[in-house]
């Protein structure tokens, strides 16, 4: 097989993407098997491999620019591919997402029935004994 260094840049940009697809997939599994571990693995895969396709996309307008001899590219069908490509991956990410809101949403149910949910304002005892929202800032009177 040959080395990612040996393999020409439009081959290695379309072996980004499919890695980028089986990360996305491996994600929407681990979410689904609510398996923190491998939900962090895939992100951090996810992650390697954005910045991995940002590179080699630069790479490849890099070469295309370039003066002197080349061998033409045809940049309309790599092009193509990595839409195509592309709109897959947007697919299942939007799909992670949707699964991710769902699991948030429920934990903050579970949460919230468990007590009062928490506020960024403490609580004061008010006049009655009861315990209030404080309606401004709690001043304490020292003398000394």
């Amino acid at each position: 097989m040959t080395q990612p260094e040996t393999k020409a840049l439009p081959d290695r940009l379309l072996d980004c993407l499919r890695e980028m697809d089986e990360a996305a997939r491996v994600l929407q599994e681990a979410m689904i098997a609510h398996d923190a571990d491998a939900i962090w693995d895939a992100v951090s895969r996810q992650e390697h491999n954005v910045v991995r396709f940002n590179t080699l996309r630069r790479e490849l307008q890099l070469a295309q620019t370039r003066p002197g001899p080349k061998d033409r590219l045809d940049l309309a069908g790599i092009e193509a591919l990595v839409r195509e490509r592309l709109a897959r991956i947007r697919i299942r990410q939007r799909t992670n997402r949707t699964l991710a809101n769902n699991f948030l949403s429920i934990i903050e149910k579970m949460l919230s029935s468990l007590g009062r949910p928490a506020s960024n304002k403490a609580g004061i005892y008010g006049a009655s004994g009861s315990v209030q929202q404080a309606t401004g800032p709690l001043f304490v009177q020292r003398k000394g």
